[in-house]
C-alpha cells in the first residue's frame, strides 16, 4: 500500500540538506541504508578485497559498487544488457559480467586467476546462490540481502567447510541501534555532498502510476531507483 503522508517518531527522520532533493533522498535512504550495511556493518568490505556485486545496476547494486570502491575494493558487477553494464562501469565496477550469457562463476576465476572472490553480496537469491558459492575464495563470505528470483536452497552447513566459508543475511528492517544507524546516515549524506557517492533514480512517476512502476520493476527494464511522486 502507498500513502501520501505518513506518520513517524522524530529519531527516523532526518533533516536534509539543499544539496539532496527530496527524490534523491528517498533513493538513498532505503537503497542507500541497505548498501550501507551489506557493505560495511556485515560484509566489512575492505581495501584490497574482490567483491562480486549481483545486480550491480540495480536501486542497491548501484551504491553497494560505488561504496564498496570508496572502501579500497576491486568491483566485479553483474548485469543483463549492454545499457547496465555500462552504468555499473560508470559509477565505478572494476569488471562487468553479463549474466545473461556468461557463466558467472567461471568468469569469476577468470578474473581472479583462480583464487575467487573474498565477499559476495547477492540480492538475487536462487538464480544466483550457486555461482555466488562457487565465486567465493577460501574463507570468503557471502552477504544474502534479497530473493528477487527466489529463495535460495537449503543451506548445508558441511558445505561451508571445504573453503571455510562465511555466509550472513542483512534485513532493513532489523532492529539496529539508534546510534548505529543515525551514523550510517550521516555517512551517506556525507557520501553524497562529497560526490563519491552518486544516487541514480532510473524513474520517477506519479503515484498514479505505481501500476507501471510495478510493472516496468517485473520485467527487469530499470536501473537505480524507482520513485513514485506524491502530490505537490
Amino acid at each position: 500500500a502507498y500513502a501520501e503522508a505518513a506518520l513517524a517518531p522524530v529519531s527516523g527522520l532526518l533533516a536534509l540538506p539543499p544539496e539532496v532533493s527530496f527524490v534523491e533522498a528517498a533513493a538513498l535512504l532505503v537503497q542507500g541504508l541497505t548498501a550501507y550495511h551489506v557493505v560495511h556493518t556485515v560484509g566489512r568490505v575492505e581495501a584490497g578485497q574482490t567483491v562480486l556485486v549481483h545486480a550491480a545496476a540495480g536501486g542497491v547494486g548501484l551504491l553497494a559498487v560505488q561504496l564498496a570502491k570508496a572502501a579500497g575494493a576491486r568491483v566485479i558487477g553483474t548485469v543483463s544488457g549492454e545499457a547496465k553494464a555500462k552504468l555499473a562501469r560508470d559509477v565505478g565496477a572494476d569488471e562487468i559480467i553479463r549474466y545473461d550469457h556468461e557463466d558467472v562463476a567461471a568468469r569469476v576465476q577468470a578474473l581472479t586467476q583462480g583464487r575467487g572472490v573474498e565477499r559476495v553480496l547477492d540480492s538475487v537469491g536462487a538464480s544466483t546462490w550457486k555461482a555466488s558459492m562457487e565465486a567465493l575464495a577460501p574463507f570468503g563470505h557471502l552477504v544474502s540481502y534479497g530473493n528477487a528470483s527466489g529463495p535460495p536452497p537449503h543451506l548445508e552447513v558441511d558445505s561451508l567447510y571445504a573453503k571455510s566459508l562465511t555466509v550472513s543475511a542483512y534485513w532493513l528492517r532489523t532492529p539496529t541501534p539508534p546510534d548505529v544507524e543515525r551514523r550510517a546516515r550521516e555517512a551517506l549524506l556525507q557520501e553524497v555532498l562529497a560526490k563519491r557517492l552518486r544516487m541514480v533514480v532510473g524513474l520517477a512517476l506519479p503515484l498514479s502510476q505505481a501500476e507501471e512502476a510495478h510493472r516496468r520493476l517485473e520485467g527487469r527494464d530499470t536501473v537505480g531507483k524507482v520513485v513514485l511522486l506524491g502530490a505537490e
